[in-house]
């Protein structure tokens, strides 16, 4: 059954994010990398409005379950994905479009052929079609930002607890 657009948050679709797994799953580990992706995005804070693909959340939760987070995080997550962002369904008719051409472009027209995961490619289809910049941290869609989409690579180094001196006393 095709349904139909999510309700998209009260901004106008180019100020609407689509997340990407890592993204959200570094929410949910909370910590201090979600601390500081928390700075440069402001999911929490209300500073951006978020979708994600059923794709991600169904990849977040997996995530989840074979890292053993147990009851209580898997919950957050649950959590976070209820108040933070809208689900995307992928069985739309323009993401389905969206899908097969953006698997042709990274197969037979970009040079190298560069091909893409299945999921990333579902992903990749939501962003395309809904608008939105997709955010994530790693490269996965880079061959695809500007021609297919716009995505925002956020370093996962940028995330990561910064090292004190060596003796703090000194």
């Amino acid at each position: 059954m095709v349904t139909s657009a999510p309700a998209l948050p009260n901004k106008s679709v180019s100020e609407v994010v689509l997340l990407d797994t890592n993204v959200l799953i570094i929410y949910a580990r909370e910590g201090e990398p979600a601390k500081q992706l928390e700075r440069i995005i402001g999911l929490q804070s209300g500073a951006i409005e978020a979708v994600a693909s059923v794709v991600t959340i169904g990849e977040a939760f997996a995530f989840g379950k074979k890292a053993n987070w147990g009851d209580a995080r898997l919950e957050k997550l649950w959590e976070l994905v209820r108040t933070k962002m809208v689900p995307v369904d992928i069985n739309r008719p323009e993401i389905l479009v969206a899908y097969a051409e953006i698997d042709h472009y990274c197969e037979k027209v970009a040079k190298p052929a560069r091909p893409i995961g299945q999921n990333d490619l579902w992903i990749a289809a939501t962003a395309r079609v809904l608008n939105c910049t997709l955010i994530t941290t790693d490269k996965d869609f880079d061959h695809l930002h500007e021609t297919m989409l716009r995505r925002q690579w956020i370093d996962p180094e940028s995330l990561r607890p910064k090292a004190g001196p060596a003796n703090p006393i000194e």
